[in-house]
């Protein structure tokens, strides 16, 4: 039997909790869009179930979101294309400055810098 990941459920149901809450959903609406008991739905949501593969499809299309999201915190596609339009909007130098905070803010936070 496999071994358990249970920061992993808890970090998925949690990101689960903040996207229904963000789309203003209930575990009941979510749960019957995605085809799954409200228990069940809930266990996963409250990390104490894991979701196969396919259960997790389910619920990224019931929450229109990304596996990425679900499973890694990857920002959404809208989150990305709105942190673009506001970048947009700056200048080229006001943009290596944005770019230079946020490297900071990742060091402050303990990130490694991507390559």
């Amino acid at each position: 039997m496999a071994k358990r990941n249970t920061k992993l459920m808890k970090e998925i149901g949690e990101r689960m909790s903040k996207r229904r809450g963000e789309l203003r959903l209930t575990q009941e609406m979510v749960a019957e869009k995605a085809g799954l008991s409200h228990q069940f739905y809930a266990c996963i949501e409250r990390g104490i179930k894991g979701a196969s593969a396919e259960t997790l499809l389910k619920i990224c299309r019931a929450l229109d979101t990304s596996a990425d999201y679900l499973l890694m915190g990857a920002m959404t596609i809208e989150e990305r294309e709105y942190t673009n339009r506001m970048l947009q909007r700056l200048s080229e130098d006001q943009r290596t400055a944005a770019e230079e905070i946020i490297k900071n803010l990742l060091i402050a936070c303990g990130y490694d810098l991507p390559q």
